[in-house]
């Protein structure tokens, strides 16, 4: 792995800004590219000691040495339920509009997986992933299949409910949207920066560096300094951080793609 364990990288918070920005698949990506198991099984990959690829949830290997930006890995589509576009051909209504590749904003990476394509689209922070069946590039009417699970129900009632508020149908809709808009940033902020520090401490961790060391990088020199003893907080949210980005790259990555129960 191109790792920022070389030469103390891994200190340069700024280095890890890219992660703030990501979806969760590919924060997903970012845990299990530092896992040392699938490192080893993605250098073992040609030989018989390579593990089973299917238990990482993944189609095919990807170089743990490109990060999130560059690298396209294709989940499995039990473990990463997306939009299928499948040809009038293989559906019971063959009515439809031609899937058309090109007219989707954005920088675009198809992927051959044997059973048809996987689709990347990256358009600023935008991230979309879809499923591509053979005949759906053939320009023949298609069909977009996409998975209703129970998540994905929750998110189709928020967006209903957004919907009403835009047209005017809610009471107080203003004051209410603002309100959760406000909520759901401070959210997303407070969850982008956990795992940003999660990441850095696992690099930490893996270079060899002990807690007060990336308890210096996460939160300042100054702030170790004066507040570092054995039952301090700081000490504490040092641990609770490494623990965090331990679990998530032994398996809890899984519930960035949206598996709660794998």
């Amino acid at each position: 792995m191109q790792s920022h364990n070389a030469a103390g990288l891994w200190r340069v918070t700024a280095a890890y800004l890219y992660v703030a920005h990501l979806d969760g698949p590919g924060l997903a990506w970012e845990y299990l590219r530092r896992h040392p198991e699938y490192r080893r099984d993605w250098c073992a990959r040609h030989s018989s000691s390579a593990g089973d690829l299917t238990c990482w949830g993944l189609m095919q290997w990807e170089d743990p040495a490109h990060n999130a930006g560059c690298a396209q890995p294709v989940w499995m589509p039990q473990w990463l339920p997306t939009p299928c576009i499948v040809g009038a051909e293989d559906t019971a209504t063959p009515q439809g509009r031609a899937f058309r590749l090109w007219d989707i904003p954005g920088r675009k990476a198809l992927i051959a997986t044997g059973k048809g394509f996987a689709l990347q689209v990256r358009q600023g922070q935008r991230r979309l992933h879809a499923r591509l069946d053979a005949g759906a590039l053939a320009g023949r009417p298609c069909t977009c299949i996409v998975p209703f699970d129970v998540e994905q129900r929750g998110r189709w009632r928020e967006l209903h409910a957004l919907t009403l508020s835009l047209a005017g149908q809610e009471a107080r809709s203003s004051d209410a949207l603002r309100s959760r808009l406000r909520a759901d940033r401070a959210r997303a902020y407070r969850a982008a920066t956990l795992h940003l520090r999660a990441i850095q401490a696992l690099d930490g961790l893996h270079a060899g560096a002990s807690q007060r060391q990336i308890g210096e990088a996460l939160f300042g020199e100054r702030a170790v300094r004066e507040h570092w003893h054995a039952d301090s907080l700081l000490r504490a949210r040092v641990r609770h951080t490494l623990l965090r980005g331990q679990f998530f790259m032994r398996g809890g990555y899984r519930q960035l793609l949206g598996l709660r129960h794998a």
